[in-house]
């Protein structure tokens, strides 16, 4: 099995949705192949946050659709060459989502994985760490990809924030292709 060395990328608040509950996030990732022809990230979402401040996370767990309406940790996967890109949506409730992608938001449609994610949550006093490993197989090219990492954050209040590595002009858009900065 082959792995890259994880990447250290920080994720910043949009100023049109602040959020007073989460004071960092910071996500590692790392691709790794197992066997020829199949590719494998790893992401760990560290929230440094007062937990109290956080909505409630749910217990649905399994493939659903709008995550992103709560507390979601997110991964845009595109190849190196450009079009199509894959989203990969990660909840602390153990729910995922995988989609794919023609071109810029449009030709939607569900990704199919060789198998759900893992996704283990570990809370404490100062935060949330979530982990997520995904199997990718035919959605993510042996050459390099790059990435956008992003994270929805609903506080108790049911204010949400939205976090990225990079924000384009405008209102918060995770598709962007600016926002894919970050190669692995």
């Amino acid at each position: 099995m082959s792995a890259s060395p994880s990447r250290l990328v920080a994720l910043t608040c949009h100023p049109r949705t602040p959020c007073g509950a989460v004071s960092r996030i910071v996500v590692s990732i790392g691709r790794k192949t197992p066997e020829p022809g199949i590719s494998a990230v790893d992401f760990e979402f560290r929230i440094d946050a007062d937990p109290a401040a956080l909505a409630p996370f749910g217990t649905a767990s399994g493939r659903r659709d709008g995550l992103w309406q709560h507390t979601c940790c997110e991964a845009f996967l595109a190849d190196e060459l450009g079009g199509g890109y894959c989203e990969l949506n990660f909840a602390p409730s153990g729910a995922w989502a995988a989609y794919r992608f023609s071109s810029y938001r449009s030709g939607m449609s569900a990704a199919e994985l060789p198998q759900p994610p893992s996704i283990r949550v570990t809370r404490s006093t100062t935060g949330v760490s979530l982990s997520a490993s995904a199997t990718l197989s035919q959605l993510l090219p042996a050459r390099r990809a790059r990435v956008g990492l992003a994270a929805v954050i609903e506080e108790a209040n049911g204010r949400l924030s939205y976090w990225s590595a990079h924000h384009p002009a405008g209102k918060p858009d995770f598709h962007h292709p600016d926002s894919f900065r970050t190669e692995i």
